[in-house]
C-alpha cells in the first residue's frame, strides 16, 4: 500500500498540499508561538532545504534508474547540488557564476534529452507519476519565485506597505520558505517514483513485451 501511494501520480501534488497547510500554520503562528528565526536566512528551514537537496543528489547517484543514462544522472545531480548552493546563498559569493553556469549547462542537456527521448515523451503522454512530480516541481519553483518578489512589489503600494511587517509578511515568508523546502522532497519523491516505476515496468506483468511473449507461449 505504501508503495502504491508513492507511485501514485497524485503523490507530488498531495505532498505540496501538505506543505502548503504547514506553511499556512507556521505563518499564522509567527511570531506568536513560533520564533521568526525559523524562517530567516540560515534558519532551520533553509538548512533543511540544503541538506535535502544534497540527500536527493546522493540518492540519485546511489541508485540505478533504467530510464536515465549515467550522463543524465550526472546532469541532474549537478542541478540539485547547484540548487543547494544557491539555497545556501552560494549565489551571493564572489564566484556566483560557478553556481548558475552548471545549472544552465546541465539544464540545457536535460531539456534536449527530454525533448528527443521517446521514453520521456511517453512518460508525459501517459502522465507517469515521475512526470507529474516533475511538473509539480516546476510549478512550485515558479510559485516560490513569485512569493520571493511579492513583498517588494506590494511594499510600493501605500495600502499594503504598512502590513508587510505584520501577519502578511510572515505568511508570505512562510509559504516561500516552506515551499522551497518542498522542492528537494519532490526531487526525492521523483527519484523513488522513477526507480520503482522502472522496476515495475521491467519486472511486472504489465510490461508489454513480456505480456506479448507470454501470450505467444501460451497459444
Amino acid at each position: 500500500m505504501a508503495t502504491a501511494r508513492i507511485g501514485s501520480r497524485h503523490g507530488g501534488p498531495a505532498l505540496v498540499l501538505v506543505f502548503g497547510f504547514a506553511a499556512a500554520w507556521i505563518g499564522l503562528n509567527t511570531p506568536g508561538s513560533i520564533g521568526p528565526a525559523v524562517l530567516e536566512e540560515s534558519g532551520p528551514v533553509e538548512k533543511s532545504t540544503v541538506l535535502l537537496y544534497l540527500a536527493a543528489a546522493a540518492c540519485l547517484a546511489a541508485v540505478r534508474v533504467a530510464s536515465l543514462s549515467r550522463l543524465d544522472r550526472t546532469a541532474i545531480c549537478i542541478v540539485l547540488v547547484a540548487f543547494a548552493a544557491r539555497e545556501a546563498d552560494g549565489h551571493l559569493a564572489h564566484h556566483g557564476s560557478l553556481v548558475f553556469a552548471p545549472i544552465a549547462v546541465a539544464g540545457a542537456w536535460l531539456a534536449r534529452r527530454a525533448w528527443s527521448s521517446r521514453g520521456a515523451l511517453r512518460a508525459w503522454w501517459q502522465w507517469r507519476p515521475e512526470a507529474t512530480t516533475l511538473l509539480t516541481f516546476a510549478a512550485v519553483i515558479g510559485t516560490a519565485i513569485v512569493l520571493d518578489q511579492l513583498p517588494a512589489v506590494l511594499a510600493d503600494q501605500d495600502a499594503l506597505g504598512a502590513r508587510s511587517t505584520g501577519l502578511y509578511r510572515y505568511l508570505v515568508l512562510s509559504f516561500e520558505e516552506v515551499l522551497e523546502l518542498a522542492l528537494p522532497v519532490l526531487a526525492l519523491l521523483g527519484i523513488v517514483q522513477a526507480r520503482w516505476g522502472g522496476n515495475r515496468g521491467a519486472n511486472g506483468a504489465n510490461h508489454p513485451t513480456r505480456a506479448a511473449l507470454s501470450a505467444r507461449a501460451g497459444s
